[in-house]
Order: structure tokens, then C-alpha cells, then sequence
């Protein structure tokens, strides 16, 4: 083989490599934030919760997209469907993407900032990218 043709096929596996290792950190960091976030417990509140609450919607409500950042409120407490989603739509991001992960709930960042001081006293975000160095290590030796 020529020089010109190892060079490419290293060029490709590495930014296959690369893809892979940025697609793991993605599912890592997404995952953790969206298991930290809470599901109401109505048990919790002061106020009682209104006829027919289901908890779950600020769980539900986490969207992963490339490029730009979702706008919109999903109208769902389905979260494990979300979940679900989250690999399909991973499956096509390139280390060079730009990811989100956004809540467009309102009271999102209130529970963000420590308003769930049962569930989530020190929210959901920051703590995960708090762990952000060992997602990368993890993701790197995959």
C-alpha cells in the first residue's frame, strides 16, 4: 500500500474514533442529567397537586438536537420514550456537531437552582458537568 492510502484510512478511523468517543460523552452527560431531574412528588409540596397531576413533564421534557437548541415544550410525562429517542438521535452526531440538551420548561431552571430541595438540592446540569472530565475518560476508553 502507498503512503497517500495509509494516511486515509487512518484519517478515517480516527475521525470514526472521534465520532464514537463524542457520541458516548453525549449519551453519558444526557442520561445523568435527565435521570438527576425529578418526577413531583405531590408528598413533598406544600400546595396540594391539581386533580389529575401526573408527575414527570420536567423529566419528560429534556430534547437533544444538533445544530440548534429545541424551542418548544413537549406534552408529555413519558420520559422513557425520551430515552429511547436519545440513540437514534445520536446516531448521526459527528464530533464536530454542536449538541443540546434543553428544557424549555418555565420552572426548569427554578429546579435547576435548587427549588426540588428533596430531589435535586444542587439541580441536575450542574452536577453532571461537574463530572464532565470523567464522562471523557469513560467515553475514551470504550
Amino acid at each position: 500500500m502507498s503512503f497517500t492510502a495509509d494516511l486515509d484510512r487512518f484519517i478515517r478511523n480516527t475521525q470514526r474514533r472521534a465520532d464514537q468517543v463524542y457520541r458516548g460523552i453525549a449519551l453519558d452527560m444526557f442520561s445523568k442529567i435527565m435521570l438527576r431531574t425529578p418526577v413531583g412528588n405531590p408528598a413533598y409540596w406544600v400546595m396540594t397537586a391539581p386533580p389529575g397531576y401526573v408527575g414527570g413533564r420536567l423529566r419528560a421534557n429534556w430534547q437533544i438536537t444538533i445544530g440548534s437548541p429545541a424551542t418548544g415544550e413537549l406534552n408529555t410525562t413519558d420520559w422513557r420514550s425520551s430515552m429511547t429517542g436519545l440513540s437514534s438521535e445520536l446516531s448521526t452526531v459527528r464530533a464536530r456537531d454542536v449538541v443540546y440538551f434543553t428544557n424549555n420548561l418555565p420552572y426548569a431552571e427554578r429546579i435547576e437552582h435548587g427549588y426540588s430541595v428533596r430531589q435535586a438540592p444542587h439541580g441536575m446540569v450542574k452536577i453532571t458537568v461537574q463530572a464532565f472530565d470523567r464522562a471523557v475518560s469513560r467515553a475514551i476508553r470504550i
